[in-house]
């Protein structure tokens, strides 16, 4: 910001550019709105709420539970692998196999 006196011209320009830069955020602004309406009807119709607290606790209940759903995974096929282990080494009683890989 310039404190000595500006000619007209310089004033005007200054004017024109805020003026300008008023209507692009205004402009900016009218999309985000939309977006944010549009997103809250998304969040509405598929999860009940478009209250961001509630989607956050609902995005936790869902990361527990998936995670849940992993661990349980993980000590199922632990389980078969330990099982396969243990046939493969009932048939071949003389090889010592570390390979998991089947």
């Amino acid at each position: 910001m310039n404190s000595t006196n500006q000619p007209m011209e310089v004033l005007e320009n200054r004017y024109r550019k805020l003026a300008d830069n008023k209507i692009r955020i205004e402009e900016q602004l009218k999309t985000v709105e939309k977006q944010l309406t549009e997103h809250q009807a998304i969040a509405q119709k598929n999860w009940g709420t478009d209250d961001i607290g509630k989607l956050e606790e609902l995005l936790q209940k869902v990361k527990s539970e998936n995670e849940e759903k992993r661990s349980n995974y993980q000590k199922h096929l632990d389980a078969i692998e330990s099982q396969l282990n243990s046939i493969q080494k009932d048939k071949n009683p003389h090889e010592a196999t570390n390979d998991t890989d089947f």
